[in-house]
């Protein structure tokens, strides 16, 4: 057996190892991105290359001593590629797999600001403060050609989930997954530079919002790309039945009334050409679940403005009084909120002089599901 020779090899192969260690513990101090587990691994493994190499350096000739310094370099590699990044602010994010209602999403592993949950409107907000990052993601009934077809409806629809800044559309973005049917804008909420794509999943659509601050150095490209192609749909049946369908409200009106499917397809509607008596279901968590002067001026506002002056109690009924102004004048309005089976909805009489006719139908309606 060769002998021993003297002094380098035996440091370099045992410095070989030590490095791999001390880069490990440095890296890991530096940019605390990576997991514990992953650092007690990677130390474990130097910790053996180092021992390895003073067990066979003694006995053993250069070639083996030249291993186990090679092992202790291969160590480091991985770990100088990860230092660099972290010494240039751009980090990889860590990321995890989050199950929300009818699809999953990987999203980065950092505090998760406001949420709703429900199936059929909901949000999600996870925000990094270190880097500047943050992922939103929102969904809600609607459909790729409706919602999604122009910069405009992407701002309005966006806009409706109550951000601080203003969202300006600046661009579509030619993104496609081979799995999902998806349309990807380039956006600014505020000053911030933002990427969203808009995913149809079963009669909904989910909308990914990936945004960096102005001043941080992460691009939010391969973020956003990564999280757009982790997304998994998997729509409930249960839930996709009733989603997007008109309240099924049992109900006895007047004479002359009739029902009409050609105003809106989520309502239902009676009218005798001079009034009108609705009855639409609300998202659970929607914004303005809470405020029923809101919810009225929502359904009525594309027709006119509507001035709400207050409520009466009918029974165990609060039933809100008001009034819709358009260009031909001023139509009296009634309104209350009930539910149909788990969903809020709203009932709505409306119209000119013989919307008395109506009041009593308003007034015992009924879901019948």
């Amino acid at each position: 057996m060769a002998e021993n020779p003297p002094g380098w090899s035996y440091l370099a192969s045992t410095l070989g190892g030590l490095i791999g260690v001390a880069l490990t513990s440095i890296v890991f101090l530096a940019t605390q991105d990576m997991p514990a587990t992953m650092t007690a691994v990677v130390i474990a493994c130097g910790a053996v290359a180092v021992l390895l190499a003073i067990l066979v350096a003694r006995p053993a000739a250069a070639a083996w001593q030249t291993i186990w310094f090679l092992v202790g370099v291969g160590t480091t590699i991985p770990l100088v590629y990860k230092a660099y990044k972290a010494f240039q602010g751009k980090p990889e994010p860590r990321r995890a797999a989050v199950e929300l209602p009818g699809f999953t999403v990987d999203l980065l592993e950092e505090e998760v600001g406001r949420f709703s949950t429900e199936y059929e409107f909901g949000w999600l907000d996870v925000r990094d403060e270190r880097r500047g990052l943050g992922t939103t993601v929102l969904w809600q009934l609607g459909a790729l050609e409706t919602d999604a077809d122009t910069p405009e409806h992407v701002a309005d629809w966006m806009a409706a989930y109550d951000y601080d800044d203003p969202i300006t559309v600046r661009e579509p973005i030619e993104i496609s997954w081979p799995d999902l049917e998806t349309r990807s804008y380039k956006l600014f909420v505020g000053l911030n530079q933002t990427q969203s794509t808009f995913i149809a999943c079963g009669k909904r659509l989910i909308a990914v919002i990936t945004a960096s601050n102005y001043d941080a150095r992460y691009d939010v490209a391969p973020l956003h790309r990564r999280t757009v192609a982790s997304v998994a749909c998997s729509p409930d049946a249960g839930e996709e039945a009733t989603l997007g369908e008109p309240p099924p409200v049992k109900i006895t009106v007047p004479q002359g009334w009739e029902l009409r499917t050609d105003i809106d397809p989520f309502w239902t509607i009676w009218s005798n050409g001079n009034a009108s008596l609705l009855f639409q279901y609300f998202y659970r968590g929607h914004a303005v679940l809470d405020d029923v002067p809101k919810m009225i001026a929502e359904t009525l506002g594309r027709w006119g403005t509507v001035e709400i002056s207050g409520f009466e109690r009918v029974g165990e009924i609060e039933v809100w009084k008001g009034a819709l102004t358009d260009d031909d004048g001023q139509q009296t309005v009634y309104a209350y909120k009930t539910t149909c089976g788990k969903r809020p909805m709203l009932a709505v009489l409306f119209g000119w002089d013989t919307i008395e006719e109506g009041r009593a139908a308003f007034l015992a309606a009924r879901c019948e599901l």
